[in-house]
């Protein structure tokens, strides 16, 4: 070979080695700097000479190809992270939040934990501190928080913005809430927002509850619409939601992000109503659904009075606010066959007539009117004894056959008996 072409290819071979030798060199930086004791002089201030050539080639490198080779992500020093424009920020944001809360340290509640005031629409949550106390985290410096491992720019802007709910709503232990405030800050777009619900507020409904004496009514009796609710948790007592956190509840089988919101709009309902209700030895608050106080004062009335009522009287203050209350729960179908069995808007329809308009079968018929009973046993027990207590009246008074009739198939489309065969006319096997 021609010592020019010699030359030539030791050089390339030269220079190849020395890009493989940098190469190895900058990769073992690149993992020397991820180790846990570099990570324990970031957090003491210590960094990479400014003028060290290493420096700037370890950051040149490609992180995706740098997290690759190093297993984790890119470590900033906290120093560095704290000299940016919007560590800054957050610093004074935090002085400020910080400053504010320490003016409130007489609250008993500076003692819970951090959870208490998150909500589950919350986002990029510093969760290595939300088992903290706010009064450990007043004591806490910011740089300290920044220096611990998973805690960044984002998550502390996340804590700052805790810290501010934590002075702006106080537990209900301490200093209970307006119901107009809390209503207002769970409603998005007119509907109920259960993402807003922290744990501090499921406490204090759950407190109401109990305060009340509330535990063994049923969901579906305090239930803003019963078509939001499924049919098998209607029966379903207060108590049993009582020893779950929000956590456990969203956790439990067959409750998904639908039953859960039914759930909690439930107690949100009964806190808005008896949150800032206080118990009295002698009086008590009685929590019932709305179109139910009307109709019983309405029956009582005819009880008392000494004339039976008309036709009319009965058909709008007993037929019409029970359907209204129907419709309501139900749907437009079982609304119609309801009306058409009452007779509400000419003569009473029967089952069989019913079926052949809809095209199914009777059976099929019964079972959508069933519905009527098991919302009235949901929403208004009580309407069985002062039904019947009306019809005994009238049948003794000899009452309008009209106004008899009408009420009559009402108490048999809302409570109907049903009936027990005795044991001993039980065939056996």
């Amino acid at each position: 070979m021609p010592p020019d072409k010699m030359n030539v290819a030791r050089q390339l071979r030269d220079s190849h080695t020395e890009n493989r030798l940098a190469t190895i060199l900058c990769t073992t930086l690149t993992v020397a700097a991820r180790l846990p004791q570099w990570r324990y002089w970031s957090r003491a201030g210590a960094q990479f000479p400014p003028t060290s050539p290493y420096l700037e080639t370890t950051q040149k490198l490609p992180d995706r190809k740098s997290t690759r080779m190093a297993g984790t992500s890119r470590v900033i020093p906290t120093s560095s992270r704290i000299t940016t424009p919007r560590g800054g920020t957050l610093r004074a944001e935090f002085h400020t939040v910080v400053s504010q809360l320490t003016a409130q340290t007489a609250r008993e509640d500076f003692d819970q934990p951090l959870a208490l005031w998150t909500t589950s629409s919350d986002r990029r949550l510093p969760y290595t501190l939300l088992d903290r106390t706010i009064n450990e985290l007043l004591a806490t410096s910011f740089n300290s928080i920044l220096a611990i491992p998973g805690i960044g720019l984002k998550k502390t802007a996340a804590l700052i913005g805790l810290l501010r709910r934590v002075g702006e709503q106080p537990t209900a232990s301490i200093s209970p809430p307006v119901p107009q405030v809390t209503t207002a800050s769970l409603s998005r777009d007119g509907q109920f927002d259960e993402g807003a619900v922290c744990e501090s507020m499921w406490r204090d409904w759950r407190e109401t509850v109990c305060r009340h004496a509330l535990q063994q009514d049923k969901l579906g009796r305090f239930a803003p619409t019963l078509r939001d609710l499924a049919r098998v948790v209607w029966h379903k007592p207060l108590e049993d939601y009582l020893g779950f956190s929000l956590d456990e509840i969203r956790s439990l089988k067959t409750h998904g992000d639908k039953r859960v919101h039914a759930v909690l709009e439930v107690f949100h309902s009964v806190y808005s109503v008896l949150g800032q209700a206080t118990m009295d030895r002698q009086l008590t608050a009685l929590l019932k659904p709305a179109f139910v106080p009307p109709i019983e004062t309405s029956m009582r009335t005819m009880l008392a009075a000494t004339d039976p009522p008309g036709l009319q009287d009965a058909r709008q203050t007993l037929v019409l606010p029970v359907l209204n209350q129907i419709q309501h729960d139900t749907d437009d179908v079982v609304h119609r066959l309801a009306a058409g069995r009452l007779g509400v808007e000419g003569f009473a329809e029967s089952v069989r007539d019913q079926a052949r308009e809809l095209d199914v079968t009777r059976a099929r018929i019964y079972q959508l009117l069933e519905v009527c009973a098991e919302v009235m046993d949901v929403r208004w027990p009580e309407g069985r004894w002062l039904l019947g207590s009306l019809i005994h009246k009238l049948e003794s008074n000899d009452a309008d056959a009209d106004v008899l009739s009408l009420l009559q198939r009402l108490q048999r489309l809302l409570f109907p008996q049903r009936t027990r065969i005795p044991q001993s006319n039980l065939v056996s096997a």
